[in-house]
């Protein structure tokens, strides 16, 4: 064998280890992780927590995502008819991770969790999601945010007052820290039931109805 050879079948097998690692959405015929050990829940889920709460629910989902984040936006429609499907069964929570290299992520975070303030969490959240590529790259996100809580009917006055003063830096900095302390290192990352998914998208769904069969 020659030596081009064999760095070329090195440099092959470095680039299908990392497309394995970096696949969320096509490889992974485990939806579970392998070592199947639960993860420290008080990581996870905070009192202060966003989450849709269902009292004795078999199945709590956790993600962290980045409002900014392409593929966060992509699987939204997938979280949301699962949640759609099985209603009543799971608790949902959403933790914010703006990733660093996302301009508007942080003050999207922000946003949200202002809405939130006033009631429209969820609203807002899926707003964001929904018309991401109008602010993810735009130069005063905040008057389109803005834009956003008036159509919530929201006080638009103190919403843009708590996202520009930072109201909820710390919040979502514990969001980080949490997340960080998981090594959480892409989004969307989701927990099922204190267990990372590292299956493909489209296997979220069958892992829930699994964990909620009899």
């Amino acid at each position: 064998m020659s030596k081009e050879t064999k760095i070329l079948i090195a440099v092959t097998a470095v680039v299908i280890i990392v497309l394995m690692g970096a696949a969320f959405f096509v490889s992974g015929s485990n939806p579970l992780n392998p070592s199947g050990a639960a993860t420290d829940m008080t990581r996870l889920i905070r009192t202060t927590s966003d989450k849709i709460v269902v009292p004795k629910a078999r199945v709590t989902i956790v993600e962290f995502g980045d409002f900014e984040c392409p593929a966060c936006s992509a699987v939204q429609p997938l979280v949301k008819q699962i949640l759609a499907d099985n209603k009543g069964k799971i608790t949902y929570v959403f933790r914010n991770y703006p990733l660093p290299q996302h301009q508007n992520a942080q003050i999207a975070a922000q946003a949200a969790e202002a809405a939130g303030a006033q009631g429209k969490y969820w609203e807002m959240h899926d707003l964001l999601f929904a018309k991401q590529a109008d602010w993810s790259s735009s130069k005063s996100p905040l008057d389109i945010f803005s834009s956003y809580a008036k159509s919530l009917k929201l006080d638009v006055n103190k919403f843009s007052n708590d996202v520009k003063n930072n109201a909820y830096a710390d919040k979502i900095q514990q969001d980080i820290d949490d997340g960080n302390a998981l090594s959480i290192n892409q989004t969307p990352s989701f927990y099922v039931n204190g267990i990372l998914f590292t299956g493909q998208n489209g296997d979220l769904a069958k892992t829930v109805k699994d964990l909620l069969q009899p």
